[in-house]
């Protein structure tokens, strides 16, 4: 069938529904027109609610992919560092729990702090067992602290720093009293 034919048959459709609407009383007029209305706005109500539907799933993507594009920018750097951090930690000497603990008291008291230490605790998992250590900080200053976890980071590289709660003291405010959580890596031998 070819354009001009459907043209000529559609226009015969809408001539005979003309005829058809107007041989009509005004009752049954009102009565198509707002059933053609309500058919019209179900029509329009549900492309609107396709419309947003697909707008939202798009701006998911959108959002997904920049997400994603960012996790590779950054995870390339994440796999660099991690490999010069896996370079220079020697899985053989690890010390053990015990001497963590030693090494961090003696850096406590080297900067003077007044501290509380509780004991490590350890998650034992095949090869390493992670030690956990809570410390207990009151009055120090925020130069002192900030020396101590350079310290810790410059001398320790198998220690992390889990968590720290900063608190100013209540007797003096230029001083922190500080909780702090580190984690330190044992390779089990």
């Amino acid at each position: 069938m070819s354009a001009a034919a459907i043209r000529s048959s559609f226009r015969a459709l809408l001539e005979k529904l003309r005829v058809l609407f107007f041989v009509r009383s005004l009752r049954e007029k009102l009565l198509t027109f707002l059933f053609v209305a309500v058919l019209v706005l179900i029509w329009f109500f549900s492309f609107t609610d396709r419309l947003q539907a697909s707008t939202r799933h798009a701006f998911s993507i959108k959002s997904e992919r920049s997400d994603q594009n960012r996790w590779f920018e950054v995870g390339e750097r994440a796999e660099r560092e991690f490999d010069e951090r896996m370079r220079s930690l020697d899985v053989a000497n690890l010390p053990n729990r015990n001497a963590v603990t030693g090494q961090i008291d003696t850096l406590l008291r080297q900067g003077g702090f007044q501290f509380r230490m509780d004991p490590p605790r350890s998650d034992q998992r095949d090869p390493l067992t992670f030690n956990t250590l809570g410390i207990a900080i009151e009055r120090a200053t925020l130069d002192d602290l900030i020396r101590f976890t350079d310290e810790i980071r410059s001398t320790m590289p198998y220690i992390t720093l889990e968590q720290i709660t900063l608190a100013p003291d209540r007797r003096n405010p230029t001083q922190l009293d500080v909780r702090m959580r580190l984690v330190a890596i044992e390779f089990n031998r």
